[in-house]
């Protein structure tokens, strides 16, 4: 049994038939390409050619891979924390702010905050997306909307910029081939192999390709594989096991150890996963053990940019250094959110 880790390939996929569900950002026009990564370039290089500013203000809570494109671009950079947005300094004539949906929720307070500035400033939205690509209910505020779909669908890439505008966004490189047959490789021996050193490799040089900065198209695989994906099943899916798994640990009595960062899902809000704040300094020997029981959870995000400004941003480096997010993708049943609460409960017997 393995419990989250990326998402394997079931080859079945490729003999199913068209599905017609899932219909993203209806109300932009729309630029497929490989990563989010790609579209936030895209967006970034369109911006200057508006007459943007190349100066940028970033959630200092924010994956690493998302400051990249604004550094290679020569922007300058500054940081908002979201529990003091109210006394953020005003945006500067022209500038990007950047806003994220984390984990899947629908960021109802940074949207507030971003339409008042829209109201009274010269600026350039992007609403990044990525976390809460399959939700219904966000990508009505941003000038540019970014998804992707790596994370919550088997496909090996795939990733959307959303505009109101209708923009030429120059030349797109063919998709990286060997990107794509490495993830697909490392996905097919995920799913097929308990020898984790197989599979690991293919998926690891794959993901150290992406920092090379050249916005590509959708490849060909992924398209085929998203067309045969039932999306509503797997919201379904999602939906259905974050709440699962949030009565699991209330049962458990386990919220006094993991505090969720949110106790609701709208309508609308697919998870990516259930993110958690683990006290008392017990994240990484938790997320240790938990590995060894063979549930795999990812850590989001370490903060380096913060680095030498960390006096300004305690919350988010706290929330850096004690979040865990358990998995909640469709390959779990009941039983593995069972077997995930036991584990919790085992932990904290024997190491508390």
């Amino acid at each position: 049994m393995r419990i989250g880790g990326d998402l394997e390939i079931d080859v079945s996929i490729f003999s199913r038939s068209n599905t017609d569900n899932f219909s993203p950002l209806p109300n932009l026009y729309k630029i497929w390409v490989d990563t989010g990564r790609s579209a936030l370039l895209i967006a970034l290089r369109e911006i200057v050619r508006q007459g943007g500013a190349k100066n940028a203000l970033l959630p200092a809570y924010i994956c690493p891979s998302v400051i990249l494109p604004f550094v290679k671009l020569g922007f300058q950079l500054r940081f908002y924390t979201s529990n003091g947005l109210a006394n953020t300094l005003p945006p500067i004539s022209g500038e990007t702010i950047l806003f994220a949906h984390y984990f899947g929720k629908k960021n109802s307070t940074a949207i507030k905050w971003i339409e008042k500035l829209q109201e009274n400033c010269n600026i350039f939205v992007i609403e990044d997306c990525v976390q809460a690509s399959l939700n219904s209910n966000v990508g009505e505020t941003g000038d540019f909307v970014i998804t992707s779909y790596r994370k919550f669908l088997e496909q090996p890439d795939g990733a959307i910029l959303g505009t109101r505008k209708k923009i030429y966004c120059g030349h797109l490189n063919e998709p990286d081939e060997e990107f794509v047959s490495a993830k697909l490789v490392g996905k097919i021996l995920r799913q097929h192999s308990i020898k984790e050193e197989l599979f690991l490799k293919p998926l690891r040089d794959a993901e150290g390709r992406l920092d090379r900065f050249l916005p590509r198209k959708m490849s060909w695989l992924s398209k085929f594989m998203m067309q045969r994906t039932d999306i509503k099943k797997i919201v379904l899916l999602r939906r259905t096991n974050w709440l699962n798994l949030y009565e699991a640990l209330n049962e458990e009595k386990l919220f006094d150890f993991l505090s969720p960062l949110f106790r609701n899902i709208d309508i609308g809000d697919v998870p990516l996963g259930f993110p958690v704040y683990v006290n008392d300094d017990h994240r990484d020997k938790l997320r240790h053990y938990l590995a060894e029981q063979h549930i795999y959870c990812p850590i989001h995000w370490s903060l380096d940019h913060l680095e030498n400004i960390d006096h300004k941003y305690h919350a988010e480096l706290a929330l850096s250094r004690n979040v865990l997010t358990l998995p909640i993708d469709q390959r779990l049943n009941e039983r593995h959110i069972k077997y995930m609460a036991l584990n919790i409960v085992n932990y904290i017997k024997h190491h508390t």
